[in-house]
């Protein structure tokens, strides 16, 4: 039995395959699934990020409740990316009265419209009114970017003359509060198959059975070549095997039940190798969520 307050290390093997601003795509080598699904769930509900918490509205005359309002702001991912988040406090656990650079940030709306066109009140208007504590820096809303345009996030529509004035305090905080603290927008992972044919039995089949077989995959993983009259596997196309066994369905159709084996790959050092594609809100970069993630698991 390990002692309650005994540290656990935890040896994890990453291999990155693909990483962007917003996408990290890795290879979890020789790792038990407990363990790989735990990375999955902390990387969605505990890796703590900022987002706006409380709302105090001044005046609002569009046709949006202030609860409505409210609840939109505290959805919209702050860019977090350049602050030390260990060295920022939690409300709960900061030595003010709950209101100091050290645990919160604030911001302000104030938009009224003057034009006889819909005005659109959206991210770029929430301005940060506070920097982090020893720094100047300040936390702005994320900006996502299609296609080289920048996209921005609308949180309401004026018409003429009216007007939302608001201030805004955005605090850190984990999903497993409230999913606007989540930092990733998905985070998935999939074994890696291993499949394997038996050239033998396959010879043994006709032309049109060996069609047959390639096309009973709903994903190209298995090829007939004609000038040949054999069927290969697509390396390519591995990864993209959902493990719905329907090869193995057809090879027993077709009376050659040791045709085609279809299982999940172990790791070199026991367990299994799995691949993880986690998509970021960009509040954090995904490198930063999945260090941080391990540091939790810890």
């Amino acid at each position: 039995h390990s002692h309650p307050h005994q540290k656990i290390i935890i040896h994890m093997d990453l291999e990155v395959l693909e990483l962007t601003d917003e996408i990290c795509t890795f290879k979890l080598k020789s790792c038990d699934v407990s363990i790989a699904n735990s990375l999955r769930r902390i990387m969605l509900a505990e890796v703590p990020i900022i987002s706006i918490d409380l709302v105090e509205i001044e005046a609002n005359s569009s046709v949006l409740h202030d609860e409505f309002i409210t609840h939109r702001l505290g959805l919209i991912p702050l860019d977090c990316t350049k602050i030390n988040m260990d060295k920022f406090n939690y409300v709960k656990d900061c030595d003010c009265d709950g209101n100091c650079n050290k645990c919160t940030v604030t911001y302000e709306v104030n938009v009224t419209s003057h034009q006889d066109h819909t005005l659109e009140v959206t991210a770029n208007d929430l301005k940060p009114t506070s920097s982090i504590h020893g720094s100047e820096l300040k936390i702005y809303p994320v900006k996502y970017t299609e296609s080289s345009e920048d996209t921005v996030i609308p949180i309401l529509r004026l018409k003429k003359y009216q007007q939302i004035k608001l201030k805004a305090i955005a605090k850190k905080g984990v999903a497993k509060e409230h999913a606007k603290w989540s930092p990733v927008a998905t985070a998935v992972f999939q074994y890696i198959p291993d499949i394997r044919l038996n050239h033998d039995r396959m010879n043994e089949l006709s032309s049109k059975q060996k069609q047959e077989f390639v096309q009973s995959c709903p994903r190209p993983i298995f090829s007939y070549k004609a000038g040949s009259d054999t069927v290969d596997i697509e390396d390519a196309n591995i990864d993209q095997c959902m493990f719905c066994k329907e090869c193995e369905k057809k090879a027993q159709e077709l009376g050659a039940p040791d045709l085609v084996m279809v299982k999940q790959k172990r790791g070199a050092k026991g367990g299994h190798d799995f691949i993880f594609k986690v998509e970021s809100t960009k509040a954090l970069k995904p490198e930063q969520i999945i260090l941080k993630a391990i540091n939790v698991l810890q």
